[in-house]
């Protein structure tokens, strides 16, 4: 008799197994029932034993098999061969983030980044926690007996120190974050302490593990705006806690028969065989908890079209899942990372959407970039966003880094063509802004006449057949005006930023002054000599020049802005 079923028959004798199977299921099914949960939790392995069959291996499995061997027991107490619980804590995080982004722009990279490396170093240090908790439950469930301290390849002293590690990295990690997101990520490590004792004493440790493992909606919110908007962010921890019961409700049906002989209790264990009505319960309040968190911070079309399909995966797996199957319940356990991956790309493009269809119906302007900020105020209004729900918003934007700040390429061309506007040509006005290696501006100039020739008794008219009443025969442009205004003793290695691609006479002085780079704005002369000539000489010496393709058309500056405490914006 194989020794799990050995010690299945013995369980029976107890009469609290015996109690829960018979309420359950009937006095005469109880030996059944169990036999076949027993029968149906290992029938994989079973398979593979007789058929010879090798379990697919991933490749993080890989990975950490690979890895020396020393360092094997603390990758799997981490779970590093096991991913999917680290997707399924970041998630949450990713989501929160991208909803809280501004209209029309991608979630912050480097707050993604942070919520990645804390969500495997914290999903780590739970996991040591929870195995630091179950050793002795461990070493008598079948999928779980193979775990570090359960096997004897750590010991519990060594995985302590390496949770004190795990802690230490991930405190590094939240310090990158605001103070409000360093208290409330904080919070959370009571819950992630407790959760494995939940599993002694109710049937309901997956309602724990939803509160604890979803604590990063909250925090991912408050990480972008310094505060949590509770009519987005509660209905959207409430959707992660539903879909943590929906998904590891179904985990859990791979352990019911050891459950039943260690004395650990589960929501699969408490279903039984209404499983499945409840999981379409859990997965339809995950999904209206989505769309009431989408509804109520102005999502668009995309965003609803990810958690339609999520909705359209979660009823496909309940029909399929076969919840006496281990390989089912576990593959269908994996494929939530595919459905949170979804949602994640549906917050990113829908948040991308809201520029033209939530916030700015006329498809011109978005909140981040409005340098009127009654403007705003009336759009938000104008959409059923109260004066109280404003002011938060703008208190919250005042708390964090503007984003909308001009980038460094931005800044030195927008500074060739402000100083354009100092050009007295009644056609076209040309600025060019000289910087350095160092990011300094060390010279500016603007197309005009030469230092003690009036404008006014110059002509500025270019198509007069006298070539002496032509601009051409006196105008000093704007690439010449730069390198002879420049306050540093020369200008080599330096790049040039410019509204229009220099003319050959200019691209003499460019090369002779050693500039080695060009920006410019405007090619619209290139079928003319004068612009085929200076690309000849450019590439004969070697200096390189890139045309600038500008994120956003326009630059507003108002005088006004600093005494209103509004930023200048982009329009």
């Amino acid at each position: 008799m194989h020794p799990c079923r050995a010690s299945l028959l013995a369980t029976l004798s107890y009469s609290w197994t015996s109690k829960f199977v018979k309420n359950k299921y009937g006095v005469q099914d109880c030996h059944v029932v169990i036999r076949r949960w027993l029968s149906n939790s290992s029938r994989f392995a079973s398979t593979a034993k007789t058929e010879g069959i090798e379990p697919a291996v991933t490749l993080p499995e890989r990975l950490v098999s690979s890895a020396p061997i020393q360092l094997q027991p603390f990758l799997q107490l981490m779970r590093l061969d096991k991913p999917t619980g680290t997707w399924l804590l970041f998630l949450p995080c990713a989501w929160s983030a991208g909803l809280a982004a501004d209209p029309g722009c991608f979630p912050d990279f480097r707050l993604l980044s942070l919520f990645a490396a804390g969500s495997i170093v914290m999903r780590g240090a739970g996991c040591t926690v929870n195995d630091l908790w179950d050793k002795e439950f461990d070493k008598r469930v079948h999928r779980t007996q193979e775990r570090p301290l359960a096997n004897g390849a750590m010991l519990p002293v060594q995985a302590l120190a390496f949770l004190g590690c795990q802690l230490s990295v991930g405190l590094i990690i939240l310090l990158q974050m605001n103070l409000f997101s360093i208290i409330l990520a904080t919070s959370s490590l009571g819950l992630v302490v407790a959760y494995p004792l939940f599993k002694r004493f109710t049937y309901w440790p997956q309602l724990m593990l939803g509160i604890t493992y979803n604590w990063g909606t909250l925090v991912g919110w408050s990480a972008v705006a310094g505060s949590c908007n509770l009519s987005v962010c509660l209905p959207l921890y409430l959707s992660g806690i539903f879909w943590t019961l929906y998904y590891d409700t179904i985990y859990a049906h791979q352990d019911k028969a050891d459950d039943v002989i260690v004395g650990i209790k589960s929501s699969a264990l408490k279903l039984g065989d209404q499983t499945k009505f409840w999981l379409i319960g859990f997965s339809s309040l995950f999904i209206l908890n989505q769309l009431l968190a989408g509804i109520n911070c102005g999502q668009t079309w995309p965003f609803y079209a990810s958690i339609a399909t999520a909705a359209g995966m979660h009823a496909q797996q309940i029909q399929k899942v076969d919840l006496n199957d281990a390989n089912s319940c576990m593959n269908t356990f994996r494929a939530q990372r595919n459905i949170g991956l979804i949602i994640l790309l549906g917050v990113i493009l829908g948040t991308l959407t809201r520029k033209f269809e939530s916030i700015c119906p006329s498809h011109q302007k978005h909140p981040c970039v409005m340098a009127n900020q009654d403007e705003l105020k009336e759009r938000l209004q104008n959409l059923g966003v109260g004066d109280c729900a404003i002011e938060t918003e703008q208190q919250a934007r005042s708390m964090r880094k503007r984003e909308d700040y001009l980038e460094w390429q931005e800044y030195f061309m927008a500074i060739a063509f402000l100083s354009a506007m100092r050009s007295k040509d009644p056609v076209t006005q040309v600025g060019a802004c000289i910087v350095n290696s160092e990011k300094k501006i060390v010279g500016i100039g603007y197309n005009g006449m030469p230092i003690g020739c009036s404008d006014d008794e110059l002509p500025w008219d270019k198509t007069n057949p006298d070539q002496l009443l032509n601009k051409y025969m006196y105008v000093c442009h704007a690439e010449m005006n730069a390198i002879m205004n420049k306050n540093s003793a020369d200008v080599k290695g330096c790049t040039i930023y410019v509204a229009l691609f220099p003319c050959n006479e200019c691209a003499k002085i460019i090369i002779q002054a050693g500039i080695t780079h060009i920006i410019y704005m405007s090619d619209k002369h290139n079928n003319k000599p004068e612009t085929i000539a200076s690309k000849r000489m450019f590439d004969l010496a070697g200096i390189t020049y890139v045309q600038f393709q500008p994120k956003r058309k326009k630059f507003l500056i108002d005088f006004d802005a600093i005494d209103s405490n509004r930023p200048n914006s982009v329009l």
